[in-house]
């Protein structure tokens, strides 16, 4: 059975496959799906105007999904993204410093320009703040969260941003019932600092052929590179109304690094590769054995590439270099 939720920020969404009950009355999970969706729809535009539908299926539960048909047919042809758990999980920040730093860039975001006021409604800070309850103000008056003010007190003893409650004598017109956020010149310095490193590093672009044939190595790829903490960004599911290559080049820029499967001689994967290596980004290659592997460019057969017989292989071998050359995300 799939159990429907509604999240706040983002609208509907669905936790797929919930064959015990505790799984959706886990707060933890609701409360993270929600900071996650915050997230996905201020950077990646997705769940606008709640057209966008998300489905949550446990690890492990989502092949057996697949096997009966579900996976196919009920989310995909209805253009709703299939979202495992380890992925919220993964891209969860894990420490203090990643969740100051998300916070930083998610105002950075909302600001139209520097010196900006951004107003962040209450029912809205649990989530920009990735904090683990939902805040609900009672009768206009600020949501009491010892969690939210140490955050507050933080960034604002680093001198990173200033924030005042509305209503106040420094702002009068215009602004809603919350917090009102100006970024401070040392914020914007760390903000800086952060997207010249790549602060999103988590996401792995997957270039590879689309062909149906084709289609069924992308499961074993995703696995490998959730298993290895990182969160799979391919193109085919991201809904964009954007001229489809300035898309991925986008997406490329904002990968950690790149995994191209070179079965099935696409030169758009050849084109890909080459451009995350021209940013500087590790490439890992894979390609099928037999006549797959002989179709590879000679130029390409002088880098390492993972040849594999079935997808077990593939995922196994994968995880292996990612931990290797990139190392596994905590």
């Amino acid at each position: 059975m799939n159990a429907l939720c509604i999240c706040p920020i983002c609208g509907k969404y669905e936790l797929g496959s919930v064959k015990k009950r505790e799984l959706f009355d886990k707060k933890e999970l609701k409360q993270k799906m929600a900071c996650y969706l915050f997230y996905d729809k201020l950077f990646n535009s997705r769940c606008e105007d709640c057209k966008f539908a998300y489905v949550i299926i446990q690890s492990g539960l989502a092949e057996v999904e697949k096997e009966n048909g579900e996976y196919e047919e009920r989310y995909k042809k209805e253009n709703r993204h299939i979202l495992l758990d380890a992925e919220v999980e993964n891209w969860y920040p894990k420490t203090i410093s990643e969740k100051v730093n998300k916070i930083l860039l998610a105002l950075n975001k909302l600001s139209k320009f520097e010196g900006d006021y951004v107003d962040v409604p209450y029912q809205v800070l649990s989530s920009l703040f990735v904090l683990n309850e939902q805040l609900i103000s009672q009768n206009g008056f600020p949501p009491q969260s010892k969690q939210l003010d140490f955050y507050l007190n933080f960034l604002k003893e680093k001198a990173f941003i200033d924030w005042v409650t509305y209503p106040s004598s420094k702002i009068t017109m215009g602004h809603k019932d919350g917090l009102i956020f100006q970024i401070l010149p040392k914020g914007y310095d760390e903000i800086y600092d952060l997207q010249k490193n790549n602060f999103y590093g988590k996401k792995v672009f997957i270039a590879m052929s689309f062909d149906p044939n084709h289609l069924s190595t992308l499961e074993p790829i995703k696995s490998a590179i959730i298993e290895s903490g990182y969160i799979p960004n391919v193109i085919l599911e991201k809904p964009h109304n954007n001229w489809i290559m300035s898309e991925i080049l986008y997406e490329i820029k904002d990968s950690k690094f790149l995994i191209a499967d070179l079965t099935g001689y696409k030169a758009g994967v050849y084109y890909e590769a080459g451009y995350a290596e021209a940013l500087g980004k590790q490439v890992i290659l894979t390609c099928q054995a037999g006549e797959e592997f002989e179709k590879v460019h000679f130029d390409l057969r002088q880098k390492f590439i993972i040849v594999w017989n079935d997808y077990d292989e593939l995922k196994e071998k994968l995880k292996a270099q990612i931990k290797g050359a990139v190392g596994t995300a905590s």
